[in-house]
């Protein structure tokens, strides 16, 4: 790539200065000086290009052994050299090959946030048994590309991070992104695991066929990436996902078990992020959900809608003289009255699952009172725990069957 800029570190011999600018071949050059050094670029190095096929400036350091203000210093500089030269990040090539060792490595440091392309000028022979400055003639070029980017380094942290907030949607986005631009070796790789990640977002927002498809896209690559643990985790969220969608697919049907504790998860997954009102508006739709299912169990009813018809003929009387009369004699049951219907089953005592939802009514109106639903009480997490305590108790559920993520931490670290 012929560079339409390139900043440059001075000191010490200018001539490897002067074989990265023949190289190169640049428009424009911002030269990175100290007090020593600045009388170099006008003295040494420009009389070689004469007449000056570059438009240059140089970038004065204020103390070239103090690497913070050095840094700080660098890069506000370039910034300004970019903005007034009209220069892009992707036209831009960085030597840094002279100066003293603070100066070099400020320069890299203010330089990987923005820019692809390094060069430094080694040689094939030095003085000084072969340890010390190259001998003029012996300038070699090498370029390098910028390793925060070849291998997605900030990406990847920054993906780690809000994955362990369980902020997969803006997980997935970054690492889609660092597949876009990180180096073909690894592009495989990063683009299983965005693909992954996106699952695991698609799943988030209880899109479990766009999580499935996802999954499936990259099946092949994420048996390279994940080691065996993780992967087989994997493999039965995926089942576990497969499952939920046939459950939820056809929308006047009540989902079961797995879809309950997909709820349970996803409520987690909220509380982990301190959102305990949503994390609570969760743990309410998995108790509705289980008495809906109860319902449908005895008398047939999906998603609560109970027919009359369905209730044994000796007790429909009874029935309607509770719950009124019903145009359709169709009704639609909140969660107190599906637990209560269950008692004009023929198989069950009257007050068996009353019992189950006066234990779980107080939690119950932590949701009902909440900004989210009928009132302005904020929910805490001791709100949230106590509610899910009560949830895995009295559906009941297992606190291991709750389908989790894997821990993907080792296959992001491995880039």
């Amino acid at each position: 790539m012929k560079p339409r800029g390139m900043v440059l570190s001075v000191g010490g011999s200018p001539e490897p200065i002067k074989a990265a600018l023949t190289e190169g071949k640049p428009d424009c050059v911002l030269f990175v000086v100290s007090e020593g050094s600045n009388s170099q670029v006008e003295d040494r190095i420009l009389p070689a290009f004469r007449p000056n096929p570059f438009q240059w400036e140089s970038l004065l350091l204020s103390d070239h052994e103090d690497m913070g203000s050095t840094y700080q210093e660098i890069r506000q500089g370039v910034a300004d050299w970019l903005e007034r030269r009209g220069i892009g990040d992707k036209e831009v090539a960085v030597d840094i090959t002279g100066g003293t060792k603070p100066m070099a490595a400020a320069l890299v440091l203010a330089a990987v946030e923005r820019f692809s392309h390094f060069r430094y000028v080694g040689g094939t022979e030095r003085d000084a048994d072969n340890l010390g400055a190259v001998l003029t003639g012996s300038e070699r070029v090498r370029g390098y590309r910028n390793p925060w980017n070849k291998y997605a380094v900030r990406e990847m942290e920054r993906a780690k991070e809000l994955l362990d907030e369980y902020y997969a949607d803006a997980a997935a986005k970054i690492l889609e992104q660092a597949a876009n631009r990180c180096d073909h070796s690894v592009r495989a790789r990063i683009a299983a695991l965005s693909s992954l990640v996106g699952a695991f977002a698609a799943a988030d927002r209880f899109d479990f066929e766009k999580a499935r498809n996802l999954y499936g896209r990259h099946r092949r690559d994420l048996e390279h990436v994940l080691k065996w643990p993780c992967l087989q985790v994997t493999k039965k969220l995926f089942k576990h996902w497969c499952t939920v969608r046939e459950q939820t697919k056809n929308q006047q049907l009540t989902p079961s078990r797995e879809t309950i504790l997909e709820l349970i998860a996803n409520a987690d997954r909220r509380a982990a992020q301190s959102r305990f009102d949503d994390a609570v508006g969760r743990l309410y739709r998995a108790v509705e959900l289980h008495a809906q299912g109860l319902v449908k169990e005895r008398f047939g009813a999906e998603l609560g809608k109970l027919p009359l018809q369905s209730i044994p003929s000796d007790r429909q009387v009874a029935f309607q003289r509770e719950y009124g009369e019903s145009e359709d004699e169709i009704y639609s049951l909140g969660v107190m009255q599906l637990f209560n219907s269950l008692k004009y089953a023929d198989d069950e005592t009257p007050n068996a699952h009353m019992e189950v939802y006066d234990r779980l009514s107080t939690h119950l109106s932590i949701r009902n009172s909440s900004l989210f639903a009928h009132g302005s009480v904020p929910v805490t997490e001791r709100m949230f725990t106590g509610f899910r305590e009560a949830v895995l108790r009295d559906l009941p559920m297992q606190d291991s069957e709750i389908p989790r993520w894997p821990d993907i931490t080792d296959a992001l670290d491995r880039f």
